[in-house]
């Protein structure tokens, strides 16, 4: 949302015709192929950063590595829907244009959102292919360390 915000503060009366980054599918677009695109995007995506955030990952690469992932994710799913690949990104530009008075797709905000909010099953992807024992006895460390 303050991304658009800034493009308002840049662009003014402007910014509507630049449309704010509001991430919408294409004429020839299905809600379906939508829905898949966002659906694969977001979850590669999330699922990288869980991995390069985990314990036993290599130090020091995990902005490079996220940075990679978003452009090749953007890549295959730009020309699809516009890659939002993230509900952040969905809603906010989609706010701040309608309140600017511009006409926002709110009908294909539901296929963005859905598609992004099932992708954090990823975080069940994860979980069931990356938490060990270890990882379970480590979180109950950091959990009592955090409550003392």
């Amino acid at each position: 949302m303050f991304g658009s915000l800034a493009v308002v503060g840049v662009l003014g009366d402007r910014a509507s015709e630049v449309g704010l980054g509001v991430a919408a599918s294409g004429q020839n677009v299905a809600a379906g192929q939508a829905f898949i695109a966002e659906f694969v995007g977001t979850f590669i995506l999330v699922l990288t950063v869980l991995l390069v955030i985990h314990r036993a990952a290599a130090p020091g690469f995990a902005g490079v590595v996220i940075g990679r992932v978003v452009f090749a994710a953007i890549i295959p799913v730009a020309p699809t829907t516009g890659a939002s690949i993230n509900p952040a990104r969905t809603s906010g530009p989609r706010v701040v244009h309608h309140l600017w008075g511009a006409d926002v797709s709110w009908h294909q905000a539901p296929v963005y959102l859905d598609a992004e909010f099932l992708a954090a099953a990823a975080l069940a992807a994860y979980a069931l292919t990356r938490l060990t024992r270890v990882d379970a006895v480590h979180a109950d460390r950091v959990a009592v360390e955090t409550t003392v």
